[in-house]
């Protein structure tokens, strides 16, 4: 994690990085959340037991928080990210989710996990929010410019996704790195219904 965690709101969701965090902190203001504390782990990789006991044992973590989400990208398989998760909650004796975009409660505390996309067994935040700006006639240019790459370059991007992300954020009239501050700047609509589902967890914490 970036910085030690001191819980100030009912409502925590766990993020993997920045550009989660920019991500969840922009659409969580549209739809109206309130009480909410975003912590992301700062791209560390897996959300694993040393994490979530780094969280859930500091002082007044049961006094003050009331439902904790986890949000992991499903990356290749979303069922082991999910199974992942939940066998580290286990450990520490926290509510396990039945499945995916569900709250289970026990006790003061509810917890969720949101596989991104949701519902889908593959893909990550960068997915989604491509299919979201796909209608857009620059990304016709995007697209056939990493063709062109393909057939005469001798690399190519190990991560295609995130290469499409970083070519659609350059060609802004403000050009910025990062896919968190580009959902900030409202380079892509929230309002498209490939988010719906992301919504919809938020609302049930």
């Amino acid at each position: 994690m970036k910085e030690t965690y001191t819980p100030k709101s009912p409502k925590l969701l766990v993020v993997e990085g920045n550009d989660d965090e920019g991500f969840f902190e922009k659409i969580s203001k549209e739809i109206g959340i309130k009480d909410l504390q975003i912590l992301s782990l700062g791209g560390a990789g897996e959300f694993d037991a040393p994490r979530l006991k780094a969280i859930t044992q500091v002082h007044d973590f049961r006094t003050i928080v009331r439902s904790m989400a986890i949000v992991k990208d499903a990356d290749e398989d979303a069922g082991r990210v999910f199974d992942s998760i939940c066998s580290v909650l286990k450990v520490f004796d926290l509510p396990v989710p039945k499945k995916p975009m569900e709250f289970e409660g026990r006790g003061s505390i509810k917890v969720g996990v949101l596989i991104i996309p949701p519902k889908k067994n593959k893909g990550k935040l960068e997915d989604i929010c491509l299919f979201s700006v796909q209608h857009l006639k620059e990304m016709t240019c995007i697209d056939s410019f990493f063709e062109c790459i393909r057939t005469v370059a001798d690399e190519f991007p190990k991560d295609l996704s995130k290469a499409k992300i970083k070519a659609f954020l350059a060609s802004r009239k403000e050009s910025v790195p990062h896919l968190g501050v580009g959902v900030q700047k409202g380079y892509f609509s929230l309002d498209n219904k490939v988010f719906d589902g992301i919504k919809e967890f938020l609302r049930a914490m």
